[in-house]
């Protein structure tokens, strides 16, 4: 994402409420789009963000995803804003058939249990952050 200093400054920055590094682009992309404009696709934009993870930092990055999945449901519901749609249960079987369809039963099921562990995972994150009260902020 790129955008406009002026802009970026007028509706707040990234709220740093948003302690795991989870769902902050989406809360300023909701507000960027609600305060200043829609947003904009630049098809020929390249954004290069890599996170090299061992098993364990996938894991729990998508826990941080969860957990920030629910703070941003949260600060949408503070701001008087519906909550998030949920998808249907077929698109979460779609996520893990489509490797299978695309790569074949090794490589296809592979990704695919790499998929289910990172919807656990963030799973497990949105169940970690809707058991603290919300008037706490978000821990590390």
């Amino acid at each position: 994402m790129a955008c406009h200093r002026d802009g970026f400054l007028r509706i707040g920055g990234f709220d740093e409420t948003f302690r795991f590094s989870a769902a902050e682009d989406r809360d300023l992309s909701e507000r960027w789009a609600r305060e200043i404009g829609p947003l904009r696709h630049l098809a020929g934009a390249v954004v290069d963000h890599y996170h090299e993870l061992t098993f364990r930092r996938f894991v729990r990055q998508h826990h941080y995803y969860g957990r920030g999945a629910v703070h941003l449901a949260r600060r949408r519901r503070r701001r008087g804003q519906g909550r998030p749609r949920s998808e249907p249960l077929h698109f979460y079987a779609g996520m893990l058939a489509y490797p299978l369809r695309r790569q074949g039963w090794r490589r296809g099921g592979a990704i695919a249990a790499l998929v289910a562990l990172s919807q656990v995972s963030g799973l497990s994150g949105m169940v970690a952050e809707a058991l603290r009260p919300s008037h706490q902020g978000p821990t590390e």
